[in-house]
C-alpha cells in the first residue's frame, strides 16, 4: 500500500478550509444572520460536504439521496454546525506552503462544483445526477489538500521544482510530477480519501480520480466523469484556479464534444458560467 494511504488511516480527518470557517465565524457573529444562511455555507466547503454525506449514509437512511444533500445541510441547528466546523478547524493549515493559495482552491473547487452541475442541468439529467455533478466537482481536488495536510515540506518542495523547471509543460503537469515523487498523483489520493472516509459512490470516485486523464480517455468513461473533467478545463481556462502556481492550459470548444453539446447549449453554459464569474469572491 502506498504510504501516503496509510497515513490517510493513521491521521485524524481532514478539517474544513480555513476559508469557510472564517466565513461561518463571521456569519455567525452577525446577529441578523439565520442559522439556515450559516448552513447554507457549509455547501461550498468540499470537507464538510463530505462529513454531512457520511452522516447520512452512516445512519443507514435507505431513502436519503444525494438530491437530499441541501435539505440536510439548511435543517442543522447552529450547534450543529459549530461542532462540525469547529471541532476539526485548523486556521494555519496551509501558512507554510507558500505556493499554494486556499482562498483560489475554495473559489476554483466551488466554481468546477458550480459549472459541472449546469452541464449536468443542460445536459437534461435527473436532480440526483446533478446533485453528484455538484458533489463531485466540489470534491475533486481534495487530494491538494491531503498532500498539504500530511506532507506540506515535501509537497511544497515539489510546487516549487514545478515552478522553476524549464521542462516542457506536459512533463511539468502537476499529476505526473505527484506520481514521480510519491507514487500516487492527487486525484488518485483524493478518491482513495472519499472512499475512507465519506462515500463509496462509484460516480463520484471515478469523476475525481479521471479529472486528470486525456480527453480521449475520459470521453470513454461516464457522463459524470466527462462534466467534471470539462468544468475543470473551464474554471482553469476562466483563470479560476486551484491555488497552485502551474500553467494552465487554454480551454477549446472542441472540449465540449464529448457531452455532444449543442451549440445553444454551449451559449446557455457560457452565460451561466459568466454569471457565477461575478459571484465568487
Amino acid at each position: 500500500m502506498n504510504p501516503l494511504l496509510k497515513k490517510i488511516k493513521e491521521r485524524d480527518a481532514l478539517p474544513p478550509l480555513p476559508e469557510i470557517v472564517q466565513r461561518i465565524n463571521k456569519k455567525m457573529k452577525d446577529p441578523e444572520c439565520a442559522a439556515q444562511d450559516v448552513a447554507m455555507l457549509t455547501l461550498s466547503d468540499p470537507v464538510l460536504v463530505g462529513r454531512i454525506i457520511k452522516a447520512n449514509v452512516s445512519k443507514e437512511k435507505s431513502n436519503w439521496s444525494f438530491t437530499d444533500l441541501k435539505q440536510s445541510i439548511a435543517s442543522l441547528e447552529c450547534d450543529e454546525i459549530k461542532e462540525m466546523v469547529y471541532s476539526k478547524a485548523v486556521l494555519n493549515l496551509f501558512d507554510n506552503v507558500s505556493k499554494f493559495d486556499p482562498h483560489n482552491f475554495w473559489r476554483h473547487s466551488l466554481s468546477v462544483a458550480f459549472y459541472s452541475q449546469s452541464l449536468a442541468n443542460i445536459k437534461g439529467l435527473d436532480a440526483e445526477d446533478q446533485s453528484l455533478a455538484y458533489v463531485a466537482g466540489l470534491f475533486h481536488d481534495i487530494g491538494i489538500m491531503l498532500f498539504i495536510y500530511l506532507v506540506p515540506g515535501i509537497y511544497e518542495t515539489l510546487l516549487s521544482k514545478i515552478a522553476d523547471d524549464q521542462t516542457p509543460k506536459k512533463e511539468r503537469k502537476l499529476s505526473i510530477q505527484e506520481e514521480n515523487a510519491f507514487g500516487i498523483s492527487h486525484p488518485k489520493l483524493g478518491a482513495a480519501y472519499i472512499k475512507e472516509w465519506w462515500t463509496k459512490n462509484t460516480t463520484i470516485l471515478e469523476a475525481v480520480q479521471n479529472h486528470h486523464q486525456t480527453s480521449s480517455i475520459v470521453s470513454k468513461l461516464s457522463t459524470t466523469t466527462r462534466i467534471v473533467h470539462i468544468a475543470n478545463r473551464y474554471s482553469n481556462s476562466q483563470s479560476i484556479m486551484n491555488g497552485i502556481m502551474v500553467f494552465k492550459e487554454p480551454f477549446k470548444d472542441e472540449t465540449f464534444e464529448m457531452l455532444s453539446l449543442t451549440k445553444k447549449q454551449k451559449s446557455t453554459f457560457k452565460e451561466m458560467a459568466s454569471a457565477h464569474l461575478t459571484s465568487v469572491n
